[in-house]
Parts: C-alpha cells; sequence; structure tokens
C-alpha cells in the first residue's frame, strides 16, 4: 500500500484546488475575450502545472516530469514559506530546461526590448555566473506567491534557464476562487516569460514589462468579477496608469520611467 504524508496530501489538496480557480477565471467568456490569445496561453500553463513530491521536507521534481518546462506549483504552509527557497532548493538544482545564444538571450520579441548591457550587468561576475539563483531565505510576511527560476552563462556564450518554480502561500485560499484564480494567472505570466526569454527575466528593465501584463491579467480578472479588495486596486490602479502612460502602442507592457519608478516606489518589482 503507497504511503502518502498528511503533508503530501495537503499540498495535493492545495494544489488542485488552485488550478481549478485558475481554470475557472481564465475559461470564463467576459475574462477571455478581454485578455484575446493570452488567456489561452496561460490556460496550457496551468493545465500542464504539476504538485513536486515532498521527501524529508524539501520539495522535488517526480521522475515522469523530468525533462520538461512545465511549471511546478508549490503550495506552502506559513511555516515553509518562511524558508521557501531552502524547502525548494532541490528544484532548483536542476538541469537547465532551455537555452539561448547571447544574441537571443539580450533582446525581447514580446516587449520589443534591447538589453545587452543591463544583461551583462547582472552577469557580470562572467561565464558560468548565475542571475536571480535563490538563496535560503523566506519569502516576505506580505507576499502570498512568486515564481523564480535559477539562470545561468556559459564560457561558449550560450545562457540558460531552469524550470519556472511559483511558490504560493496556502492560506490564500481562504480568500476565494476569484483571488486565488487573479494570483496564479498573474504568476503564470511570469512562468511564460521565464520560458521565453530566460536570462532577461533578472533585468530590472524586463522585470518591469513583465509585472505590468502580469498586473494587466490580475486587473482584468478583478474587474470582471468587480472585486474590490486592496489587491484588487491596486491591480487596476496601475493598469490604468499603464494605459495611460503607454496607450495602445505596439508594446503596451514596456515601461516606460514613470512607470518603472512608481513600481519600484511600491515594492513591485
Amino acid at each position: 500500500m503507497l504511503f502518502v504524508s498528511a503533508e503530501q496530501r495537503l499540498a495535493s489538496a492545495s494544489f488542485d484546488t488552485f488550478v481549478q480557480y485558475t481554470d475557472g477565471v481564465l475559461r470564463d467568456p467576459a475574462v477571455a475575450a478581454r485578455l484575446g490569445g493570452i488567456a489561452s496561453d496561460l490556460r496550457s500553463v496551468n493545465s500542464s502545472a504539476f504538485l513536486p513530491n515532498i521527501r524529508g521536507g524539501t520539495f522535488v521534481v517526480p521522475r515522469r516530469q523530468r525533462g520538461t518546462d512545465n511549471l511546478a506549483i508549490v503550495p506552502l504552509t506559513d511555516e515553509q514559506a518562511d524558508n521557501a527557497y531552502a524547502v525548494t532548493a532541490p528544484l532548483s538544482a536542476e538541469p537547465p530546461v532551455r537555452e539561448w545564444s547571447a544574441q537571443e538571450a539580450a533582446s525581447s520579441t514580446r516587449y520589443g526590448l534591447e538589453l545587452a548591457e543591463e544583461l551583462e550587468a547582472v552577469f557580470q561576475d562572467g561565464p558560468q555566473g548565475e542571475a536571480n539563483a535563490p538563496s535560503l531565505k523566506g519569502l516576505r510576511p506580505g507576499t502570498m506567491a512568486t515564481t523564480r527560476a535559477t539562470f545561468g552563462s556559459e564560457a561558449d556564450g550560450l545562457y540558460w534557464a531552469t524550470r519556472p518554480v511559483l511558490m504560493i502561500r496556502n492560506r490564500l485560499l481562504h480568500s476565494g476562487a476569484v483571488a486565488c484564480g487573479a494570483t496564479v494567472a498573474h504568476e503564470e505570466v511570469h512562468a511564460l516569460d521565464i520560458l521565453e526569454d530566460g536570462p532577461l527575466y533578472g533585468t530590472l528593465t524586463y522585470g518591469g514589462a513583465t509585472e505590468l501584463r502580469a498586473y494587466h491579467v490580475g486587473a482584468t480578472i478583478y474587474r470582471v468579477y468587480d472585486v474590490d479588495t486592496l489587491e484588487a486596486q491596486e491591480s487596476i490602479l496601475l493598469d490604468l496608469l499603464r494605459k495611460q502612460e503607454v496607450g495602445n502602442t505596439s508594446w503596451p507592457f514596456t515601461p516606460n520611467a514613470l512607470l518603472m519608478n512608481a513600481m519600484i516606489r511600491t515594492g513591485k518589482i
């Protein structure tokens, strides 16, 4: 008989609920119509996400997921969240799932960015340097979820990234289906961007762009469901500021200086 620990059962129940809630809001016809193509992209990420196994108090990749680039969703108790990067360390030690040439790594067609100098500064320690590698600290007390990967560079000029890992607090489930779905969908935008643009995710400018797109997704969901929480208000206000500053251009999520300053000032990047 297969033994499943209470810890694994709790994580499994939370994972299933987060995925279900997120699928529900993304399939809402009004949400899907307002988001356009990204709604189906996010549904694809959400449907292929998996729950890591728990062994010895840490999360590890199941054998069937090795070699894939699927998103790992890791529901955490508050105690685990205090040591989030320690309990998920084995996930960050996986082999890279994507590689980019130096030229590919410096540009983003999604956001119209060329960030060779900023990327070089992130990897200033030279070949085999790492950017955004998880440390052993925990999630900040006010942080409900975060998505991370490890990025590196090699002597031959190639850059690489490990799979995206979404760490999320179990207690977010108490906020209801819409808040859970909006939060996970927000983080899944980052997962999409990690897999497309890899090491650029570690730069400040790219961080601003991916956050603006993620907050737009959350704001759209909150508007459709008429949610008026503080998180919803902040998401909607940032999205309104983005529309005011950038408008309906070819690159609607590429931040200008005012947007970058606003996000830095409010701790969004």
